[in-house]
């Protein structure tokens, strides 16, 4: 029985190994991710992503990013719809009309705000400002463009005349500050680019209407309610250094953080939760984070939430059987089939010792037939000998656990006292004395 208890805590062992193992195999936990760069920013100090790293580090899960040539933010999403990049934060301007079905929303990340920024702070108009001045778009993604141009055709304005530079092409914004009197281009508050670019002209940050007509009539309003992905926004006074003087009134389109819709849900509702809960912290580096807001009815996203995401809305926190199904389900399996195989290991072991014991019910049944059949007083002794021999045996096989004392023991013992009680009695009744001292020893 010591031998069947051995086995199980064997068995037991192995399966908190297996545990172990398969927890720590269950989730995958080392992701990808790509975005844009905007200017002046570079793989290595690419300030969201290393703010998102920070984040989401006490998860155990870690993000590597990945440096590609992208010219539009379909390329970005395209890579996340085939799976080929875990993460990506892009613009929430693709429509998911271009046959990304596979992609999916984690949050709103920060605006990126609409910015016209002009030598002259005179301009009455935006006809006027972009019709009396030399313009160009400053883009980063092909997208923009196709925005810009919505809102200037809106506005009565065209495009035609407006030249273009690509967010890379450091040495074409250069000549652009010498060149250009109004530079168009979509950024981030926190852009060092448009402080280098306000500074350099000592310019301004033209206000597309009245900030206090938001919300309730303004050219924005009209513009955003045409175009939704687009949302009204002002921005404060100095949040570029000392610019704007005053507050400025334009529309932002957000940055978002999307994924494949097959990532485990488990782990997006935990990466969505560990980003917003540490949001304070994450804000003393980029005082963007503090902005962040989980009022996700407030946007029109490009692409449905992730489920994980709608978990995090309704909170609707994970159990860990949720969480451990998957593995609880191997693990049962393996229960089973480890059960199956300690069942079959059991009756193979109660086979054995039960063979055991048929092979000493056949030497007793041997030695006594023989015994009965000669009249040879010297055989009768060496059988009866062997009969001891064969109880000496049987209960050494006992104390090592070899035997059972079973119901099946207890007839073999009966059986062999009665072999013994029987030859004992033959050599008695052939010579009284002739049975050694050694053999009443041993009775």
């Amino acid at each position: 029985m010591s031998l069947i208890l051995f086995d199980l805590r064997k068995a037991a062992t192995l399966l908190i190994i297996l545990l172990v193992l398969v927890s720590g195999c269950g989730e995958k936990k080392d992701f990808t991710i790509i975005s844009d760069l905007e200017l002046g920013e570079t793989v290595t100090n690419h300030p969201t992503v290393s703010s998102l790293k920070k984040a989401i580090t006490p998860l155990g899960v870690t993000l590597n990013f990945k440096n590609a040539s992208i010219e539009k933010e379909a390329d970005i999403i395209d890579l996340i719809n085939t799976g080929k990049i875990d993460f990506g934060i892009v613009k929430n301007d693709v429509e998911m009309s271009k046959g990304f079905n596979n992609v999916r929303t984690l949050l709103p990340l920060f605006p990126d705000v609409l910015l016209i920024l002009s030598r002259s702070d005179s301009t009455p108009s935006i006809q006027h400002l972009l019709t009396r001045n030399k313009a160009a778009v400053i883009l980063d993604k092909e997208e923009e463009m196709t925005v810009v141009e919505k809102f200037l055709k809106k506005n009565g304005t065209s495009s035609n005349n407006i030249g273009t530079i690509h967010a890379s092409d450091t040495d074409g914004i250069t000549e652009a500050l010498n060149e250009y009197d109004v530079l168009i281009l979509f950024a981030s508050l926190n852009s060092q680019s448009v402080r280098n670019i306000l500074r350099s002209w000592n310019g301004t940050i033209y206000s597309l209407d009245d900030p206090a007509l938001m919300g309730k009539g303004s050219i924005i309003d009209g513009f955003c309610m045409a175009y939704p992905k687009a949302v009204p926004f002002i921005i404060p006074k100095a949040i570029y250094g000392q610019w704007p003087l005053k507050p400025v009134l334009t529309f932002a389109v957000y940055d978002v953080l999307v994924c494949h819709k097959d990532l485990d849900p488990h782990v997006v509702h935990d990466v969505v939760q560990s980003i917003y809960d540490h949001r304070q912290s994450l804000s003393e580096e980029n005082f963007e984070f503090g902005m962040l807001d989980d009022d996700f009815e407030s946007h029109k996203f490009s692409f449905p939430l992730h489920a994980g995401t709608v978990k995090y809305m309704t909170r609707d926190q994970p159990t860990f059987w949720e969480r451990e199904s998957e593995v609880i389900g191997l693990l049962v399996s393996i229960l089973v089939l480890t059960s199956g195989a300690l069942t079959t290991l059991f009756k193979y072991l109660k086979q054995r010792r039960k063979d055991r014991v048929d092979s000493y019910y056949q030497k007793v049944l041997y030695v006594t037939n023989h015994a009965r059949q000669t009249t040879d007083l010297e055989k009768k002794r060496k059988y009866l000998a062997e009969l001891f021999l064969i109880r000496n045996n049987a209960f050494e096989q006992l104390i090592s656990e070899n035997l059972d004392a079973n119901e099946a023991f207890t007839i073999f013992v009966n059986l062999l006292n009665g072999a013994i009680h029987e030859l004992e009695g033959d050599i008695r009744g052939a010579h009284p004395q002739s049975i050694p001292a050694s053999f009443e020893q041993q009775r």
